[in-house]
């Protein structure tokens, strides 16, 4: 497997991510996430199963390709040894019917100079048209051998143009998935560079932009968006939401996932809020209203989940790590639509 087909399958799974990691979202809308997280699931098995076929296939008709380039050697071969054979048969054959007809003409000349002699001529004569037998049966044959060949080879030719046609079938279908992937991968980074633009100003307050699997992540700390064990945004935290809102209203074709993380310091505050799931998810939810605040984001874009604890980044031995482990990543996908068009038209 390629690096590029790696890539785009860790790209396709982390996609499918998206959908299990649907948190605090109206049922309706949770339920049609779970059946869009079933069939891409579904989608991404045929995917795979028939980019492994493809891939067998293709490699099954190369050595096919290669067997069949032998044997089309082969026979070409065989039919130019068959050939000089036929021509030095027939090369024979005319000499000895010159021999015999040579031989007829000096039997007819010396017939009444000797009945040994006429004796041992027509044994000659007898012998050389027996001779003449065999190679006109040999030529036979072997001009029967040398037509099953030209057939042999007229329907390897056949079938190697039919193995050609099919390869270049299902080289076409890679290439268009793979130009896809391609395309997918320039918007991806095209977009990393807007949100590095877009969030400029914030640089050095706890905030980090990068690609991964297909996808950009922007990671916000604690610092920068809340006060400790709060879910309310700070005037900072809101200035640089409200800009990255609005590089997001004008990507309408980018998924939004908001998660929130905290470090394995168990919550300690009081109200409604019980432990991390609840701080992570209502951090994940505050951001996310923070997100289409004023801003003509469809909503049905965004998702918001919460992870509590359980995806530290840093150790939470150190005041250090914990500092880091407590973040809310905002996670931006283009849409697959026409990869997973193309995947339903093949």
């Amino acid at each position: 497997m390629t690096i590029k087909m790696k890539y785009r399958n860790l790209f396709i799974l982390s996609v499918l991510g998206l959908f299990l990691a649907a948190g605090c979202v109206p049922q309706r809308k949770y339920q049609d996430m779970v059946d869009k997280h079933e069939d891409c699931k579904e989608q991404n098995k045929q995917l795979m199963v028939e980019n492994e076929d493809i891939k067998t296939a293709l490699q099954e008709t190369k050595s096919e390709m290669e067997n069949y380039q032998k044997r089309l050697q082969s026979l070409q071969e065989d039919t130019a040894v068959l050939a000089t054979t036929k021509r030095r048969l027939k090369q024979n054959y005319n000499e000895l019917y010159a021999s015999y007809e040579q031989l007829k003409k000096n039997r007819e000349e010396e017939l009444s100079n000797s009945k040994e002699e006429s004796a041992r001529i027509l044994a000659d004569l007898q012998q050389t048209q027996e001779n003449i037998l065999k190679q006109r049966d040999s030529l036979k044959r072997l001009e029967k051998r040398l037509k099953e060949k030209e057939e042999n080879l007229e329907e390897m030719s056949q079938e190697l143009a039919i193995s050609k046609k099919s390869m270049q079938e299902k080289q076409r279908k890679l290439n268009e998935l793979q130009n896809i992937l391609d395309r997918k991968d320039s918007v991806v980074t095209a977009l990393k560079n807007k949100v590095n633009s877009a969030l400029r100003g914030f640089e050095g307050e706890g905030l980090s932009i990068e690609e991964r699997n297909g996808k950009v992540y922007v990671s916000m700390e604690e610092k920068l968006l809340f006060a400790s064990g709060s879910y309310n945004i700070s005037k900072q935290g809101k200035d640089a939401l409200k800009e990255l809102g609005n590089l997001l209203a004008k990507n309408e074709d980018i998924n939004i996932m908001v998660e929130g993380h905290t470090d394995s310091v168990p919550y300690g505050g009081k109200g409604q809020l019980k432990d991390n799931w609840d701080l992570s998810v209502k951090r994940a939810t505050t951001v996310v209203r923070e997100l289409i605040k004023d801003q003509n984001i469809d909503e049905e874009r965004l998702i918001a989940a919460g992870r509590s604890k359980y995806v530290p980044i840093a150790t939470n031995e150190t005041s250090e790590g914990r500092a880091k482990n407590r973040r809310t990543e905002i996670i931006l996908t283009p849409k697959l639509d026409e990869l997973f068009n193309i995947i339903e038209m093949n």
